[in-house]
């Protein structure tokens, strides 16, 4: 086949592309985030005529006309069909309601809906959930929850031996894509807790002489403050649409 037979193909596959795939998902993930966006102005109006009014003031507002335009520029490329616009919506409801910019942690969640597919928010839910399991003083003064993933200990005497491997976990083998984009967004975070038991010379147990056993904890965990979305992620993960 020809070059030219080949570019004539090549035109029509680009015609029907944009007409039967991309505009008909960038369609399906337009009316997920509209629908999301109407419920969230819709809540607390009283009457239909309220909600119109709010939909006006919000169009005819520059700043809010712009930050829609964004939330829709975030929708259109999104991985996820349904959650993520959802997410999307919701939170700028709330955003135009309140009449103020995201804030560091919405802008956060916000990257996640981009990235994310339906199958990771469901994974990502269930964490938060096993986050706020994990949130036994919710008023401590650490704003980062953490939950236990693996542990390792040693002897000291071990540690000239070559020790353990205290690289990070790694998030994609270990839970996922999803924690993997999450971290990439600022959402997920690691650490490795090092603790150190001193143990004496006991000869009933065998133990020849005074030492130290040292365990390191890897964790992961992530601000308090993305387990107050459980909620809002909840409402958009339902599939009842």
């Amino acid at each position: 086949m020809g070059a030219y037979a080949v570019a004539k193909i090549a035109d029509k596959l680009i015609e029907d592309f944009a007409g039967s795939v991309v505009e008909r998902w960038s369609r399906y993930r337009a009316r997920r985030f509209i629908n999301a966006l109407a419920s969230g102005i819709a809540q607390g109006a009283i009457g239909e005529a309220e909600v119109r009014e709010r939909i006006d003031k919000t169009l005819a507002d520059e700043k809010k006309s712009e930050a829609l335009f964004e939330a829709y520029r975030r929708v259109c490329l999104a991985a996820s069909r349904d959650v993520g616009p959802r997410v999307i919506g919701f939170l700028m409801a709330k955003l135009l309601a309140e009449g103020r910019t995201a804030s560091d942690h919405e802008e956060r969640l916000m990257m996640a809906a981009e990235t994310l597919t339906d199958g990771e928010f469901q994974a990502f839910v269930g964490f938060l959930h096993k986050l706020n399991a994990a949130d036994s003083d919710p008023k401590t003064r650490d704003s980062t929850i953490w939950i236990e993933q693996h542990w390792e200990t040693v002897d000291d005497s071990g540690l000239s031996r070559g020790g353990i491997d205290l690289a990070p976990l790694n998030l994609a083998d270990s839970h996922g894509t999803w924690a993997l984009k999450l971290a990439a967004a600022g959402i997920l975070a690691q650490q490795v807790r090092q603790t150190h038991h001193p143990y004496h010379a006991d000869s009933d147990r065998h133990i020849d002489e005074d030492g130290v056993t040292i365990k390191y904890t890897w964790y992961v965990g992530a601000d308090r403050a993305f387990a107050g979305f459980l909620d809002l992620l909840d409402v958009a993960s339902r599939t009842d649409e």
